[in-house]
């Protein structure tokens, strides 16, 4: 059996680059996550989209109103304005706290 030591040079230098891939980790999956967000928000603009959601919003529980309240067009468009403006408070967001993601989202709504 070998055992491994624990305070080599080779793991200290692992160590010193753990805080820079977590950081450079995070922003990566932020701005993933906000690139979707923008794509699919603004898909829900075209009418090829609108029509291939229809199915799904009229028979949601919690969002068959939006179907009746502003028709097939207007709801998919309204569908992607929340998620455009998700994707907007995540971009302004950066610490994480919880004040923040209200403050973020209550800004992007204003906004629109």
């Amino acid at each position: 059996m070998t055992s491994q030591k624990t305070g080599s040079a080779e793991g200290r230098e692992t160590a010193a680059w753990a805080p820079r891939l977590l950081g450079v980790g995070g922003i990566v999956l932020r701005y993933s996550l906000v690139l979707f967000l923008v794509l699919f928000g603004a898909l829900k603009w075209t009418s090829k989209e609108a029509h291939d959601i229809e199915s799904w919003v009229v028979n949601s529980p919690f969002i068959s109103w939006v179907h009746h309240l502003f028709g097939v067009q207007g709801g998919s468009e309204f569908i992607g304005v929340i998620e455009l403006t998700i994707g907007e408070a995540v971009v302004r967001c950066d610490a994480g706290t919880d004040a923040e993601y209200i403050a973020s989202l209550v800004r992007a709504l204003r906004e629109v």
